[in-house]
């Protein structure tokens, strides 16, 4: 079951804060295998289930960090989000070392029109 984190708001074309350190444990322990990749996607309503998705933040592309792959631990940083005004969706995918794929954090975030453009 996924724990569900809804981020502060944010206002398109700002630096969104990001989250984390988060620790990922089953029953107060870390999985067996460690981290290889993490990857997290934003999604409007409409493209939920699809192949589309609005932004996507990955460990390979430095959206995402990696801050110690066998205590399970990452950080989403502090950027720029390239998302127009709207509500999105996201889940944070983890791949561990066998590929297994773990879906354990999900949510929602509402981003503000900026009013100076």
């Amino acid at each position: 079951m996924a724990t569900t984190y809804d981020p502060p708001n944010v206002k398109a074309g700002d630096t969104w804060s990001g989250f984390g350190p988060v620790t990922f444990t089953v029953d107060g322990t870390e999985p067996n295998n460690a981290i290889a990749s993490v990857r997290l996607q934003f999604r409007t309503r409409d493209q939920i289930g699809g192949s589309d998705y609005a932004a996507q933040l990955t460990s390979a592309g430095g959206g995402v960090t990696i801050d110690d792959a066998d205590a399970w631990q990452i950080t989403i940083p502090a950027q720029v989000l390239d998302l127009d005004p709207g509500t999105y969706w996201y889940d944070v995918e983890i791949t561990d070392t066998t590929g297994a794929i773990y879906s354990w954090l999900e949510g929602k975030l509402n981003v503000k029109p900026d009013i100076t453009a």
